[in-house]
C-alpha cells in the first residue's frame, strides 16, 4: 500500500486530481506572503529608479542626488518592513506551539 507521502492519498487513482489537489495547496497564499511579496516588489522598484538615477547623475544631472538619496530610503523602509513581518511571523509561531504543547501537559 502507497503512503500519502508516495501519492498513494485518496486521489491515488488518477494522478491528475492529485496533481490539482497540490496545486492548490501550494498556491494558497495567505496574508503575511503577500505582505512579503509587495515590499519585495517595491525594493526591487526601488532598486531600478535608484540605478537610473545614478545614471543620470554621472551623466552631470546634480538634482538626481535627491532622488537617489530618497530611493535608498525607501530601499532601507521595506527592508525593515520585511525583517519586522518575518520576526512577527516567526513569534505568532513560536506562541501557537508553545500554546500547543501547554495543553499537552
Amino acid at each position: 500500500m502507497k503512503t500519502n507521502q508516495m501519492g498513494g492519498g485518496p486521489n491515488a487513482s488518477d494522478p491528475s486530481l492529485a496533481a490539482k489537489s497540490l496545486t492548490k495547496k501550494q498556491y494558497k497564499m495567505n496574508k503575511y506572503d503577500k505582505d512579503m511579496m509587495h515590499e519585495r516588489e517595491l525594493i526591487y522598484d526601488a532598486k531600478g529608479q535608484l540605478h537610473k538615477a545614478d545614471k543620470a547623475y554621472k551623466k552631470g544631472d546634480k538634482k538626481k542626488k535627491q532622488e537617489m538619496i530618497h530611493d535608498r530610503e525607501l530601499i532601507y523602509d521595506a527592508k525593515t518592513d520585511i525583517h519586522k513581518e518575518d520576526i512577527a511571523k516567526k513569534r505568532h509561531i513560536v506562541n501557537e506551539i508553545a500554546g500547543r504543547n501547554s495543553r499537552m501537559a
